[in-house]
């Protein structure tokens, strides 16, 4: 969860039942609070082939920290392994199907259950009992963003959904990176899995005018177009001829999978940690005041930072800044400075909007600094998951111009307020999933108070 909400977690009775197994930090880049959290689960392995779990889980997170654009946003996440041990090796296969391959039926005890064969598909590997990986959640890692359940199998499947699973074949980083793509960021494949599985999705869609398709802005560069699936040519997808990883193994994603995908990082983590002071603070009567910004950098560092003083530019592109008291006339003043990514990677309409981050000190040579405005704001937004409505409660310390949204992954408004000039108090406000009924999915609430932006996940059940 981001701390930017003081959010009221209720552990719920699976964290009651569920048993706290040994962790590993697989990668630590800052607070979890403003963190990607990706979690590894195993399923499959005995106590004693753990070691052998580690190593994969390394492999698997070393070859997606070198895929764009997680390369790219590495310093955006903390990745997490869960020792769970199985009571024996393997996954279950009953066996059967034509696409088998000579795979033997297997039906082991492990943990979770994951199995080949599910839907009448050989390589679709799921964990039977769902139940049990939120337990382990729930126990374990509770504020997870993403999972990763590995299944110790050589033999090839995998899956999206709620949590992407692979197996350990040859092929498992590329499998459990596809995999990813779907349950983190929503992707549809590249390829034509069948009418089932169409629908409008961030690199899929009905529209063929190239002019007014969803990912218009990237028609023309890097040979994306508006292109038929083969086998349902009334579905289109922005490349072809094997060009996008959510088609096949081995390539990159395409340049819409990217946007989306880095839409999705932004979307859970502010690009700065902390700032300072981060509270109310006597000004100096003589020499100077230092003004710091705690960032989290890209890779290569795309971050815009704009410091202005009363509206006027003071400084750019720097995380210090120091301003000489006596240079301050009589009245307030306000600092502001404002953090952009201005990554080639999104040319998203939406990116500016949705993840602009300022913070405000007012200054004043008889009243001192005031508290960062940003740190002002108290907001609570439940349940999570939301089935029939969201509830946001939020605090207001002065009045403000408030703009309450909930984004669907493509960093499109599904539910809008704003209010001018909101006196100090509390208020609620409430979306319903009502007309239009909202699909279930995941979606980010954005919170901005006078020019100041907080996002949220939220889950539509």
């Amino acid at each position: 969860m981001r701390h930017l909400f003081l959010l009221a977690a209720l552990a719920g009775s699976l964290h009651g039942r569920a048993q706290a197994f040994p962790k590993d930090t697989v990668l630590f880049s800052g607070p979890g609070a403003n963190r990607v959290q990706l979690v590894y689960l195993g399923d499959g392995y005995t106590a004693a082939e753990l070691p052998l779990y580690l190593a994969n889980v390394q492999t698997i997170n070393d070859a997606f920290f070198n895929t764009s654009p997680f390369k790219e946003y590495k310093a955006y996440f903390n990745a997490y392994a869960v020792r769970v041990p199985s009571g024996a090796s393997g996954a279950r296969h009953a066996g059967g199907l034509a696409d088998c391959g000579g795979q033997p039926a297997a039906a082991p005890l492990n943990y979770f259950g994951s199995r080949f064969d599910v839907g009448g598909i050989h390589r679709l590997v799921v964990p039977d009992s769902g139940a049990k990986v939120q337990s382990v959640l729930a126990a374990n890692y509770p504020s997870y963003n993403q999972v990763v359940l590995l299944v110790n199998s050589a033999f090839y499947g995998g899956s999206g959904g709620a949590w992407a699973t692979a197996t350990t074949n040859a092929a498992s980083a590329e499998i459990a990176i596809h995999e990813i793509g779907h349950s983190f960021a929503g992707l549809a494949d590249e390829y034509w899995a069948g009418a089932v599985y169409a629908g409008e999705r961030p690199n899929m869609t009905a529209v063929s005018d190239p002019a007014t398709v969803k990912w218009n802005s990237w028609v023309g560069t890097s040979s994306v177009g508006v292109y038929p699936y083969v086998g349902g040519p009334s579905w289109y997808r922005p490349v072809q001829g094997s060009a996008c990883k959510m088609e096949v193994l081995n390539v990159p994603f395409c340049p819409v999978c990217r946007e989306t995908i880095v839409e999705r990082i932004h979307g859970l983590v502010r690009p700065y940690d902390s700032y300072a002071p981060a509270n109310a603070v006597p000004l100096p009567l003589s020499g100077g005041q230092g003004f710091s910004l705690a960032l989290v950098r890209p890779d290569p560092n795309s971050l815009k930072v704009s410091w202005t003083l009363d509206g006027s530019p003071v400084a750019q592109n720097t995380d210090t800044l120091t301003l000489q008291a006596g240079a301050l006339g009589a009245g307030t003043h306000t600092l502001l400075a404002t953090i952009t990514d201005t990554t080639a990677l999104t040319r998203s309409a939406t990116h500016v909007a949705a993840h602009a981050y300022s913070i405000a000190w007012h200054l004043s040579a008889t009243t001192g600094i005031g508290a960062p405005e940003l740190a002002e704001l108290r907001v609570l937004a439940y349940p999570n998951p939301f089935s029939d409505e969201l509830r946001v409660n939020y605090e207001l310390k002065k009045r403000s111009d408030v703009r309450l949204e909930l984004l669907n992954l493509a960093g499109v408004p599904v539910r809008q307020q704003s209010f001018r000039g909101q006196a100090p108090g509390r208020y609620l406000t409430v979306f319903r999933s009502g007309v239009p009924a909202l699909p279930a999915g995941t979606y980010l609430l954005v919170v901005t108070v006078n020019g100041n932006r907080m996002a949220e996940e939220k889950i539509k059940l």
